[in-house]
Parts: structure tokens; C-alpha cells; sequence
């Protein structure tokens, strides 16, 4: 019954336990409801990106277990944080390493080509019911697909299966231009909003 709403200006996600409109626990702010850095330092001043902290959060999901996902927008990630926790233990987007926050990250923390480990400003996560997550990547004009377990893509929507392309150019039933949001029905099927088109 708790509510959690991503709080884009200020850098943070909270959580509002059932029947409170006060929040009692926040995401992205080393635990203060007075800071809104971006990538907050710990210190209620601006730093680098980390398990602890946001960059502009647009899109939230809650697993099955009450673990959050969340779409770092300006991060070019999506961060999960298990069950009662406000520290991230998985990335998605920037090669498994919590300390960079470049679109498109080549591995080495700095901007590369388009593949099914990086993101550029991811807007929503959503899921399926075998524990797998949907990734809305608005600026690579796709959706990524990430299996259970694994930070490494293996679906891609609106590229023709193409880990390496992004923006296509010509309207299809195959292409996407900056979709912002994706959900997965009981039955597989996929619903896309294709902002662009």
C-alpha cells in the first residue's frame, strides 16, 4: 500500500509508507529530505554519479520481491535497489560500474557506440512475470530487453533486432523515435508509447 514517486527536479525518489502523505524514506539523497544535488556527494553538494545517489530519476518499477528499479534519466542507467535499501546494488547501462554516468558508456566510462550494454536516457523500467525487465532507452530510439540475472541486453525493439543502430529514419512497424515508456502484458505481449511517432 506504500507509494513511491520519482521526484525528477530534485534528484531523488521517495517513499510514502500506506495512508502517509509524508514521506518516510528517500532514494538518491544519502538519506536527507533537505538535499536535491544531482548526484549528490554525501555531503548536500554536487559530485559524481554512485550507488547512492540520482541524476534526474524518471521511471520506476517494483519487482515481485518489493525490489526498485529505477531510470537514472541524466545517469543514462537504470539503478536497483533490493527491498528496504537506498543504496543501488546492480546498474544497468555503464558496464556494471556504479561511478559512471555517460550515454552510451564504451566500457571504459567514456561516450562510445550504441550497444546492448549501454543507455542514453533511459525513461522507464518495467517488467515481466519471469523476472525480467523492459527498458525504455528514449534517445537510442529503442526498448531493450534484459533477462533475469544478466546487465547484458538480449531483446531490442525498434532497431530490426540491431544492438547497434538507433535512430532508423522511416517510420515502420519496426522502428521507434524516443519512446518513453513501455509495459508487458500477463500474456507476453508488449505495449511501447512511441512519443515521437
Amino acid at each position: 500500500g506504500g507509494v513511491y514517486i520519482a521526484d525528477y527536479g530534485n534528484h531523488r525518489v521517495l517513499y510514502f509508507s500506506s495512508g502517509s502523505t509524508i514521506a518516510s524514506r528517500v532514494y538518491g539523497q544519502f538519506g536527507s529530505f533537505s538535499c536535491n544535488f544531482a548526484n549528490n556527494n554525501g555531503s548536500c553538494g554536487a559530485g559524481s554519479p554512485s550507488a547512492n545517489n540520482l541524476n534526474g530519476p524518471t521511471g520506476l518499477y517494483l519487482d515481485a520481491s518489493d525490489g526498485l528499479y529505477v531510470a537514472d534519466g541524466q545517469n543514462h542507467r537504470v539503478l536497483f535497489f533490493p527491498s528496504g535499501t537506498t543504496t543501488a546494488t546492480r546498474v544497468y547501462g555503464q558496464g556494471g560500474s556504479f561511478t559512471c554516468g555517460v550515454r552510451n558508456n564504451n566500457g571504459s566510462c567514456t561516450i562510445g557506440t550504441i550497444s546492448a550494454n549501454n543507455l542514453y536516457w533511459p525513461m522507464s523500467v518495467s517488467g515481466d512475470s519471469s523476472g525480467g525487465i523492459y527498458v525504455t532507452d528514449n534517445q537510442d530510439h529503442r526498448i531493450l530487453y534484459y533477462p533475469v540475472g544478466t546487465l547484458t541486453a538480449s531483446g531490442v525493439y525498434g532497431q530490426f533486432g540491431n544492438f547497434t543502430t538507433g535512430w532508423q529514419g522511416t517510420l515502420s512497424a519496426n522502428t521507434l523515435s524516443s519512446p518513453t515508456s513501455a509495459t508487458a502484458d500477463g500474456s507476453g505481449g508488449l505495449y511501447v508509447a512511441d512519443n515521437q511517432n
